[in-house]
């Protein structure tokens, strides 16, 4: 996968990468070498807040085993290169286990140390579907990456297999018709990686933490002016997936809140409420066609005219915005 922008900063002597070595990655996290080489035992990888890390056993810059820490200080080399200095690694080990179209890799259970230090889960009373909210641990500046949507991973071929799946479930119980809730839980959580053209699925079996917790991402409740933004972050656990990341500062116990971007045609009743709400609060951002669009839905469905549930096509609409 290759994105615009700086890749590296070190110090060559003689051809060869040598001393404090920075490889930049997608979404602003950091790759951090004290000898030029990416493999060894005290290599980091630094999140984008560039405090928090991993740090332990690299392997051509994939992590073999690692443990949370901090970057607690710094100071330069004589070539002006920044040496960072760490804290004491804590808690259990983690490693690179990107997930498959079946599986979440083998650390489902382990929550990640970013969306740990920025998120703490509870109900949210924001609108009747809410449901669990995410919540902020601490004030958070904007600008900042506090949360990672991880899930199980489909390539184009392999998310029509799934859509055919899901489409069978509906027809089979009967949950055919729009705004079906059931068959609408069946795509709740789907998402997008557009820059390697792959979807992000969980189940809707796997929503409760008590299935799957190690990423929250699917726990931010939606808004259609909201404070975050869904964009790529490369991980040292997952490789490349989705973070979510503020656009404004948020207050300490504040609700985050981030974008859905449902084509409204298809989109589910709790989301067309949600945007009458908005429309009427915000009657200079709300659009016309948007709303006019809604009440022939509306009409349709009073008059007891049939249509069909649908879900959104991951790979044509575009939630995550990069």
């Amino acid at each position: 996968l290759v994105t615009p922008g700086l890749s590296l900063v070190g110090f060559y002597d003689n051809g060869k990468l040598s001393g404090s070595s920075f490889r930049l990655l997608i979404g602003g996290s950091v790759l951090y070498s004290s000898n030029g080489e990416f493999s060894g035992n005290d290599i980091a990888f630094i999140y984008p807040d560039l405090v928090l890390a991993l740090t332990g056993e690299f392997e051509n810059a994939l992590m073999i085993r690692g443990k949370e820490t901090d970057v607690i200080g710094m100071q330069c080399n004589e070539q002006g290169m920044p040496i960072l200095q760490f804290s004491q690694p804590r808690g259990p080990d983690f490693h690179y286990e990107p997930a498959t179209n079946d599986s979440f890799g083998d650390q489902p259970h382990l929550r990640d140390p970013l969306d740990k230090k920025y998120v703490y889960l509870r109900n949210s009373n924001d609108f009747e579907a809410a449901g669990e909210g995410a919540f902020a641990t601490m004030d958070i500046p904007a600008g900042t990456n506090y949360l990672i949507y991880g899930g199980m991973l489909y390539t184009r071929e392999q998310d029509v297999i799934l859509q055919e799946r899901v489409k069978a479930i509906r027809e089979k119980n009967g949950w055919d018709q729009k705004d079906n809730p059931n068959a609408e839980a069946l795509w709740k959580y789907k998402h997008n990686l557009s820059y390697c053209k792959i979807t992000i699925d969980i189940p809707p079996e796997f929503g409760p933490t008590s299935r799957y917790q190690g990423t929250l991402g699917h726990k931010v409740n939606h808004r259609f002016n909201p404070k975050s933004r869904y964009i790529h972050l490369e991980t040292a656990r997952f490789g490349v997936t989705l973070s979510v990341k503020t656009l404004k500062d948020i207050k300490k116990d504040e609700e985050f809140f981030a974008s859905y971007g449902y084509p409204m045609a298809i989109a589910p009743k709790w989301y067309r409420e949600v945007y009458k709400e908005f429309a009427k609060e915000h009657p200079d951002l709300a659009q016309e066609d948007i709303l006019k669009l809604i009440e022939e839905i509306e009409i349709e469905l009073a008059n007891n005219n049939e249509l069909k549930a649908t879900q959104p096509d991951f790979f044509e609409d575009r939630r995550a915005h990069v």
